[in-house]
């Protein structure tokens, strides 16, 4: 069963009473997920609790913001412009001051 790297909850056991008192036993899991976080420096899979998550004790390594945002201070206008020089490569402009040089 996954436990949480970060703060070590894990299955819990106990007994279940019935409305006629008849006792069984039954378990208590956590909400653990599976995450890419950021450990030691690098992105890494990792088991997480929802709780960790909403605190903030865990990273989330995003890949948007892992490759943008510590690229540049203004990492959104970084990835728009990332993104035209793409869309300039896959089409040729030609001009007619090309054609007339290229003639």
């Amino acid at each position: 069963m996954a436990k949480c790297e970060f703060c070590g909850k894990d299955v819990k056991f106990g007994i279940k009473v019935s409305h006629s008192h008849r006792r069984s036993n039954r378990t208590w899991k956590p909400n653990v997920q599976r995450v890419k976080a950021i450990v030691d420096g690098s992105p890494k899979r990792v088991y997480a609790c929802t709780r960790c998550l909403r605190s903030g004790k865990v990273t989330r390594a995003n890949w948007f913001l892992w490759n943008y945002k510590t690229a540049s201070p203004n990492w959104w206008s970084c990835f728009f412009a990332n993104k035209i020089n793409k869309e300039h490569l896959k089409k040729p402009v030609v001009d007619d001051l090309t054609i007339g040089f290229l003639v």
